[in-house]
């Protein structure tokens, strides 16, 4: 059995394995939400959305909020203005 991960060797990490509440996550950390804003609004604990974050990082690639929006836009997994912290 191959490991989970072999797939994605040598591949540019692009989001496409990322699900729609990690989408919509990202959605709202390209708009300036912390993580404590995120959990609210979606009915969440704060752990969780910690753990889907350093998901949706290993996912795009990105060491940080700033850079993960920046590449959720240039994908196209979000759209809006660029994120000013």
């Amino acid at each position: 059995m191959a490991h989970p991960q072999a797939k994605n060797i040598g591949r540019e990490p692009n989001g496409e394995d990322l699900t729609s509440r990690q989408i919509q996550i990202l959605d709202f950390i390209a708009d300036g939400l912390v993580n404590a804003e995120i959990a609210a609004k979606l009915m969440l604990s704060e752990s969780t959305i910690r753990q889907e974050t350093v998901r949706i990082y290993r996912s795009l690639g990105v060491p940080n909020r700033a850079e993960a929006a920046k590449k959720g836009r240039a994908i196209g997994l979000i759209q809006g203005p660029p994120f000013r912290p």
